[in-house]
């Protein structure tokens, strides 16, 4: 294993490796958590122009949801809007209890023009009242009924979790998905890296010693790839098992899921080090492969929706971006985190693996054939002499 130990002692060697290894992908998926985990607060005022059990059940309802005021008129109300001290106005109208009772009650609400991001507020508004005039009629105007149907509703909009396969609600999984995306960026590196320390034995000779070693070149490649997943295996340890513990992420509900994910990371990681290594090994000069390091990695991420999701993307890039490791790779995690059976989201484990034994094997062979052609020139050259 002297290959390992000696790319160990060389990362080791510069602390910048480190940095930008661990640290710096660490440090970026903090950041990018915490500001996409800022709670969202909507604040709602509600004018009620009748006073009765049921509106101050209802307005006790919106308090458990949202930031609740109220004001006396509706002309108050707007303007609390237009100061920006709120953002939707509720309107429950004299007479709305007898209207609710049977069925028809209407509700007026007012909010900014063209503000998009109030419309949760507006959706959930008019589906919870059009719930309620369900219950009106149901209740023949049995105001008692009513109440008793109304508690048994609202009990019953707090409980439910809006949840993929009773595991984790679609936010979870999202915000969870966008943060593995960062993680991505982190392992790409791995690319870079491989690339440099291969260049660095070419300079050496190193291609050429092995050749004449029982250690075979397969293993020589191997022991490069098992030294970066190591680094890997750190990260993704940290991301899923103790990121979690300092920021509101969620990367699974127990041990098993989390460990299906690290496995899926692993995957993507031995992908990324293997294309690393090839592009090293067909590379003629280290601006070469700093060339198609650059044309690999950055497609890559953008292609495979980690900046963004690919959803935003034309149907003709969507269709180029399934392609992508990073793609297999966000799609295998979405699959652990939602629950679904492993025939689900395998395949694309797989066909990471593949690509890395395939491009590991080109690699192989690659430089076999070049020491062959040198061992040639030689036998060459010593003849003619």
């Amino acid at each position: 294993m002297i290959v390992l130990k000696t790319n160990f002692k060389r990362i080791f060697r510069k602390p910048v490796n480190i940095i930008v290894m661990l640290i710096i992908p660490i440090l970026l998926n903090l950041i990018v958590i915490t500001l996409a985990n800022k709670p969202e607060t909507y604040h709602i005022v509600f004018v009620l122009e009748e006073n009765t059990d049921i509106t101050q059940k209802i307005t006790r309802r919106f308090e458990q949801v949202f930031t609740l005021q109220s004001e006396d008129s509706i002309e108050e109300a707007k303007q609390s809007v237009n100061d920006g001290y709120a953002d939707y106005i509720v309107v429950l109208e004299k007479d709305f209890t007898d209207a609710l009772l049977t069925g028809n009650a209407h509700v007026k609400t007012y909010s900014r023009q063209n503000d998009e991001s109030i419309k949760p507020v507006s959706v959930f508004v008019s589906s919870y009242f059009e719930s309620i005039n369900k219950l009106g009629r149901a209740s023949d105007q049995d105001k008692s009924k009513f109440l008793s149907l109304l508690d048994e509703f609202d009990s019953e909009i707090v409980s439910i979790a809006y949840r993929y396969h009773n595991t984790a609600s679609r936010a979870k999984i999202d915000n969870a998905v966008n943060s593995l995306g960062y993680v991505a960026v982190g392992m790409v590196y791995f690319i870079t890296f491989a690339t440099m320390l291969l260049f660095e034995d070419k300079k050496c000779g190193v291609y050429g010693r092995v050749s004449g070693t029982p250690m075979g070149r397969m293993s020589y490649f191997f022991q490069h790839l098992i030294s970066y997943l190591f680094f890997a295996t750190i990260q993704s340890v940290i991301m899923i098992g103790v990121m979690p513990e300092i920021v509101d992420v969620w990367y699974g509900d127990g041990f098993e899921q989390k460990v299906k994910l690290f496995f899926v990371c692993m995957a993507f990681a031995s992908a990324c080090i293997s294309i690393g290594i090839a592009v090293s090994t067909f590379s003629k000069n280290i601006i070469m492969a700093n060339s198609m390091i650059s044309m690999i990695n950055v497609p890559m991420l953008m292609l495979g929706g980690c900046f963004w999701p690919a959803s935003f993307m034309p149907d003709e890039i969507q269709a180029i971006g399934k392609f992508m490791p990073t793609t297999w790779f966000l799609n295998s995690a979405r699959g652990v985190l939602r629950n679904e059976e492993p025939r689900e989201y395998i395949i694309n484990i797989l066909i990471s693996l593949g690509l890395s034994m395939i491009l590991m094997t080109l690699a192989s062979f690659a430089t076999k054939n070049k020491i062959d052609k040198i061992a040639v020139l030689e036998g060459g050259r010593k003849k003619n002499e």
